[in-house]
């Protein structure tokens, strides 16, 4: 069970992070991800990440 300071902080941090997640949802519905076309929304997540996993 999480103690109210944890939970306090997690709801924190995603509070933090919501535009910015909003801002990649948006980019990400833009890209077709049909089979056969999923490349650009998956280069869009690949960036995504690489740019979150240098920010920890």
């Amino acid at each position: 069970m999480l103690t109210a300071d944890v939970s306090t902080q997690i709801l924190h941090t995603v509070d933090q992070g919501f535009s910015e997640q909003l801002q990649l949802s948006q980019e990400l519905v833009r890209f077709p991800s049909t089979p056969g076309q999923e490349a650009l929304a998956q280069a869009l997540i690949a960036r995504a990440a690489q740019y979150y996993l240098q920010t920890l």
